[in-house]
């Protein structure tokens, strides 16, 4: 039998579909703090950062922008989850990636 299609009037479905929502941010959170809870976890998103070009210029003059633009947009969205579950990870993680540099 198949499923009803979605209604949004119906206020059991919405609970249902809202339950699994939630379900799976709460366990895309816990996930990203196990990686945030290691030091190597941080060294890691901080590279994927740092490849984003997070704080670099995407400009180009020709169809790379598009490319650069995309990378960016992922890394903006990766370091909002980041400071969205622990607004002062950032700052370690950046100030990890100082020390290994020097």
């Amino acid at each position: 039998m198949a499923d009803k299609p979605y209604d949004a009037g119906d206020e059991t479905q919405t609970k249902v579909k809202k339950s699994k929502r939630e379900l799976i941010e709460d366990r895309e959170a816990n996930e990203l703090k196990t990686v945030l809870d290691t030091y190597e976890g941080r060294a890691v998103l901080w590279r994927v950062l740092s490849t984003c070009g997070v704080y670099k210029e995407s400009f180009a003059l020709d169809s790379r922008i598009y490319y650069y633009e995309g990378k960016r947009s992922i890394g903006l969205e990766l370091l909002e989850m980041i400071t969205t579950l622990d607004k002062n990870v950032y700052s370690r993680i950046r100030d990890e990636a100082t020390e290994r540099e020097s």
